[in-house]
C-alpha cells in the first residue's frame, strides 16, 4: 500500500547539488528526491559532460557503482576522472508522475610531482641546454608551474618565471577543456643569473581528461655562470593540491 504522498523534492540543505571528490575516494551521492514509500520504482542515469547519457545498471551487491544500504542513494567506489557528470535520479510509483532529481559530481585529480629533465643540445660547448620540468595526470586543466632561481653567491630576491594552464571556458564545464597558456616573469636588477626565454607546452596525459604541462628554461651557458646556480620548479594553483610539489637542479661549472 503506498503513501498519499509517495515522492517529493527534498531540502536543499539535505542534499547538496553537486559534490566534489578526488580520484581514488569513495562517494555516496543521494538521490535528491526523497522518498515515503515502500515500494517504488527507481533509477539512475549519468550525463557526462559532453552530453552523452547512460542509464546505470545498479545492484546492491559489491560493484564499484551500486545502491547504497538504503537502497535509493548511489555509491561509487574509487572514483575515476571519467565518472564526473551529471547523476539523475528517477522515483516513480502508480498512478503518479515520475519525479526527477540531479546532482553534480565532480572530480578532482591531483598533479604528480614535478620531473626534471636536462636537455643536451647537439654543441654543448656553444649552444644553450634546456631545462625541462613535467606534471601530469591533473584533472581540471587549471595550474601553474613556476620557476626560481638563484645563484648561491646572490643575497636578492629569486629570479622568477611561470607557466598558467587555465580551461578556455570555466564557466562550461561540458565544452572541451581546450588550454591556454600565459607567461610571467620577473628579474631582479642586482641578480648574478640573466633571466633567459622559456615556454610551455600542455596536452592531454594518455586517451583520458587529464593533463599534462611541460615548462621549457633555457640555461645560461656555463662559462657565463660564476657560481652555483639552484633552478626550482614548484608546481601550483590546482584545486587537488594538498602539499608544496617542487623539484630542485643545481647549474654552475
Amino acid at each position: 500500500m503506498f503513501t498519499t504522498v509517495g515522492v517529493k523534492p527534498i531540502d536543499a540543505a539535505a542534499s547538496p547539488a553537486q559534490q566534489t571528490v578526488k580520484s581514488g575516494q569513495r562517494v555516496v551521492l543521494p538521490c535528491p528526491v526523497k522518498v515515503e514509500a515502500k515500494n517504488f520504482a527507481l533509477s539512475w542515469s549519468k550525463e557526462s559532460h559532453n552530453g552523452e547519457k547512460t542509464d546505470l545498471k545498479l545492484s546492491d551487491h559489491s560493484n564499484r557503482v551500486r545502491l547504497a544500504e538504503d537502497k535509493v542513494s548511489l555509491v561509487i567506489s574509487t572514483v575515476t576522472v571519467g565518472d564526473a557528470g551529471h547523476y539523475h535520479c528517477r522515483v516513480g510509483l502508480p498512478q503518479m508522475d515520475e519525479m526527477v532529481g540531479s546532482i553534480q559530481l565532480n572530480i578532482l585529480a591531483p598533479p604528480g610531482a614535478p620531473q626534471l629533465f636536462l636537455q643536451v643540445p647537439p654543441n654543448p660547448a656553444l649552444e644553450n641546454w634546456h631545462l625541462l620540468c613535467v606534471t601530469k595526470g591533473f584533472y581540471p586543466a587549471h595550474l601553474t608551474l613556476r620557476w626560481t632561481w638563484r645563484s648561491t653567491a646572490a643575497k636578492a630576491t629569486p629570479v622568477s618565471a611561470s607557466c598558467t594552464l587555465k580551461p578556455a571556458n570555466q564557466e562550461n564545464s561540458k565544452l572541451p577543456a581546450h588550454a591556454e597558456i600565459t607567461q610571467t616573469a620577473s628579474s631582479q636588477a642586482n641578480s648574478t643569473v640573466y633571466l633567459h626565454p622559456h615556454f610551455c607546452v600542455s596536452g592531454p596525459d594518455g586517451l583520458g581528461p587529464e593533463s599534462q604541462l611541460t615548462s621549457v628554461l633555457s640555461l645560461p651557458s656555463r662559462t657565463s655562470v660564476s657560481a652555483d646556480v639552484k633552478f626550482t620548479c614548484t608546481v601550483e594553483d590546482h584545486p587537488a593540491l594538498d602539499a608544496t610539489l617542487s623539484a630542485s637542479f643545481d647549474w654552475g661549472k
